[in-house]
């Protein structure tokens, strides 16, 4: 099977710095533009294309010839003469800079889990629908869960008491949703005798709810913290 470079355009040569015969006629295993992981991944997923297999897009690391690295998006499509395969057309998409956000972005979330997972207090935010959609360990504790678990459910379905959800003013209870949708509608809401049931225990939190706004000012959620 031959994967000898036929043909390039303008845009390798002005990102990546070759010239034209630093490629053409040579296999992409021999000309350095590949690490040796890269080689393995790219020689798969041609061979894979020249047995008519389809090859969704795939990211990989590209070496300039100033020995620079730059990632890209991986387009391919086998080229056909009738229905015999002789060839294969790629496009590269630079998406370096796509990978860095990405990277930046990954790394500010690590850092805010581990900021509200030190906290002792109970943290937690629910969407308009009153899922949960962020928590920290403390929160999920309580529940007797991992926070994975608490994702993308109400407060009935991690196990809270159906009293303590919905409210019972018989006994003073207003309700975790009572206070959530409060919280929805722009109010910041203070609850300094909320009950929830911890483990075999019913304990007594001071609960704080304020809505979360997007960057249009709709609100889009509300942030709760129980001590």
């Amino acid at each position: 099977m031959n994967y000898i470079r036929r043909d390039y355009n303008k845009k390798v040569g002005e990102i990546l710095g070759y010239k034209k015969e630093d490629l053409i006629g040579k296999k992409f295993t021999e000309s350095g533009i590949l690490s040796e992981k890269g080689k393995m991944i790219a020689y798969k997923n041609f061979i894979k294309r020249m047995f008519g297999f389809n090859i969704k897009p795939y990211e990989i690391e590209i070496i300039k010839k100033n020995g620079g690295i730059i990632v890209g998006e991986i387009n391919a499509s086998p080229v056909k003469d009738g229905k015999r395969i002789i060839g294969d057309m790629v496009i590269v998409r630079d998406i370096t800079e796509r990978k860095k956000t990405e990277e930046a972005l990954h790394s500010k979330e690590i850092l805010l889990k581990n900021v509200i997972d030190s906290s002792p207090d109970l943290i937690f935010v629910k969407d308009t629908k009153i899922r949960v959609l962020i928590c920290n360990k403390a929160y999920a504790s309580a529940a007797g869960k991992t926070p994975e678990e608490m994702i993308g459910k109400t407060d009935i379905e991690n196990g809270w008491k159906s009293e303590l959800v919905h409210g019972n003013p018989a006994k003073g209870i207003r309700g975790f949703e009572n206070d959530d949708k409060a919280a929805l509608k722009g109010n910041f809401v203070h609850n300094p005798n909320d009950p929830a049931n911890v483990g075999n225990k019913t304990l007594i939190f001071d609960n704080n709810k304020l809505p979360l706004y997007d960057d249009k000012h709709k609100i889009v959620g509300v942030l709760g913290l129980a001590r």
